[in-house]
This record gives C-alpha cells, sequence and structure tokens, in this order.
C-alpha cells in the first residue's frame, strides 16, 4: 500500500456503539489502522475495538502467502462472528 488514506475511525465507531471487532485484509491493513488511529485516539470506544487480522487477498507474493484454501477458513471467521453478535442482538431484543 502506498498513500494510503484512513477512514475517520474515531468519528466512525462512536456512532456505531455495537462494533466491537475490526477486521483487516492482511497486516499491512492492520498496522495502517493502528498507526492512523493511535495518532488521534480520542475515544474511549476505538480502545475498546478488537482487530482481527485476516491473510491478505492480494495475489503479490509475500513472506506467508498461502493458497486460497488455506486462506477461506480464516476469512469464515467474519462469518461466524457475526453470525454469533447476530444471535446475541436477537436473544437481548427477545
Amino acid at each position: 500500500m502506498k498513500n494510503e488514506m484512513a477512514n475517520d475511525f474515531v468519528t466512525f465507531f462512536p456512532r456505531h456503539p455495537k462494533l466491537r471487532r475490526a477486521a483487516f485484509n492482511g497486516a499491512k491493513a492492520e498496522a495502517a489502522f493502528k498507526k492512523k488511529s493511535n495518532r488521534k485516539r480520542s475515544s474511549n470506544t476505538l480502545s475498546a475495538i478488537h482487530s482481527i487480522r485476516l491473510p491478505s487477498t492480494s495475489p503479490t507474493p509475500g513472506r506467508h502467502v498461502g493458497s486460497f484454501d488455506e486462506k477461506v477458513p480464516e476469512w469464515k471467521t467474519i462469518r461466524d462472528l457475526a453470525a454469533v453478535a447476530l444471535q446475541a442482538d436477537r436473544s437481548y431484543e427477545g
């Protein structure tokens, strides 16, 4: 990644208080988020966000490049976490 631009997470996360996790497409994306958000960390909400680093979907070769079949189970964790969160919300509402 070159010249990446960070989203306004300092504003975003407080507006979405149920968010507890952020998933990142590779180590560089996670590092960029942490670097940019630490500079502006004015909210306790940001510190409560748990980051999940997933294997990069980039086709660019790297040190830790796995096959598609190796990456799928890790990416499925997002679906599984979302299902658990949805079930918890339904239990809370009901």
